[in-house]
């Protein structure tokens, strides 16, 4: 599969013709569009892999971000962007413009409960030959390797391979790594190359994400809970912010201004955007730093060994990450707190987003790990046989035992 997936420099994924598009598309047209875990998740996820990257690979990803001639986030009060956080969210706000609509599908997996006889539902409400059908399937699910897991093999192939094209700069001091291979300001020969490999860079960091919210890896038949109405219930006057694209970056109409208070949510901005805002609101002063401080500080981050699949260029690993978002789609973002559906129209309360917060933390910080290993295999030395610069290791057993025990 991932030689199916990466094919050559000009996959699937990226064609000639598309690759051309990029190029001449004039970065001043990078505006915001939909954004799967909001901004604020991107961001939190590329700054907890670029914190457990080793220093060379920080370095390495500075020279790379230096290269990208798009506009960059900047930090705001309560913020802290490292370089990759920077571009953590370019993917999302491309997409509404028509050369970087093939990218679209790449943001998600739709899991086909179309035709899947009943439906996929909670876990409670489903028989046996049910649960056993509503399952990732690749196959099915990810067909021509058009979806966030085989984007992820993708372009973690491409960044390894653009940046093993460059070459090799003549002088490398001691103990100063000087830049990425090939990179001279003097020298623009290797201009496509690094101009392919930000690219790729921006891509994998955007779609780790992505495949890590619950609701991108989601029914087909209520496209990731974005047909799903929600009313939120809660009785202090936190602002919540309303979607206003939907996945594929059209937009609903008006912004988030023209929607009354306490209304207008999908069940999907819930799990983008809501509980985040919720959280950094309500438990840390407004301070996404101290939101992401508090993940980094779960139980669950240790510092040993891998011992989970980690590996972002095998579609088999990477496969697993989406069938536990699709796991936790079920259990914990389609199910309301009594276990039932969530349908359109439903009221849901202050609780729900609490409830579910341990599981938004849980994603991200896998997410960030992922990634940080993936960045590790890319453009580090070794393949990190001891560990390497990543830290931490998720598993479901852990966050079991600390359900309903961890702090917020």
């Amino acid at each position: 599969h991932t030689m199916k997936i990466l094919r050559d420099a000009h996959s699937t994924l990226m064609t000639p013709i598309t690759f051309l598009m990029l190029t001449l598309l004039p970065s001043i047209f990078l505006m915001t569009g939909v954004e799967a875990w909001g901004k604020e998740g991107h961001e939190i996820i590329a700054n907890i892999a670029y914190n457990h990257v080793s220093p060379k690979v920080q370095s390495i990803l500075n020279d790379i971000v230096l290269h990208d001639k798009g506009k960059q986030d900047e930090a705001k009060e309560g913020e802290e962007l490292t370089p990759l956080a920077k571009v953590a969210n370019w993917a999302d706000k491309v997409r509404i413009w028509y050369p970087y609509k093939w990218s679209s599908p790449l943001h998600f997996v739709d899991i086909r409960d179309d035709v899947i006889e009943g439906g996929c539902h909670p876990p409670e409400l489903m028989n046996d030959v049910e649960r056993k059908e509503c399952v990732f399937m690749y196959e099915r699910d990810c067909v021509e390797d058009k979806c966030a897991v085989g984007a992820i093999v993708n372009y973690t192939n491409q960044v390894a391979m653009y940046y093993q094209q460059l070459e090799v700069e003549d002088v490398v001091e001691e103990e100063e790594y000087q830049g990425v291979r090939g990179v001279s300001h003097q020298d623009n020969n290797n201009d496509d190359t690094m101009y392919h490999l930000v690219t790729a860079l921006k891509f994998l960091t955007h779609f780790m994400g992505d495949v890590h919210q619950p609701l991108h890896v989601s029914r087909t038949s209520d496209r990731g809970g974005n047909t799903i109405g929600i009313k939120i219930v809660h009785p202090h006057k936190h602002y919540y912010s309303y979607p206003v694209m939907d996945r594929y970056g059209n937009s609903l109409g008006g912004d988030d201004k023209d929607h009354p208070h306490h209304y207008s949510h999908n069940l999907h901005s819930i799990w983008d955007k809501t509980i985040i805002e919720h959280a950094i609101q309500k438990y840390y002063n407004h301070s996404m730093l101290s939101f992401q401080q508090s993940i980094t500080a779960m139980d669950i981050f240790v510092t040993q060994k891998q011992n989970a699949c980690m590996d972002a260029r095998d579609v088999t690993c990477v496969s697993t990450w989406a069938q536990e978002s699709w796991n936790d789609a079920l259990q914990y973002a389609y199910a309301n707190l009594n276990g039932k559906d969530i349908v359109n129209g439903m009221e849901i309360t202050e609780e729900y987003l609490e409830e579910r917060l341990v599981i938004v933390k849980e994603r991200l910080g896998l997410a960030g790990l992922r990634l940080a290993y993936a960045l590790e295999m890319a453009l580090g030395d070794d393949v990190m046989e001891d560990g390497g610069g990543v830290l931490g290791v998720f598993d479901r057993k852990s966050l079991d035992v600390m359900q309903g025990v961890m702090k917020i």
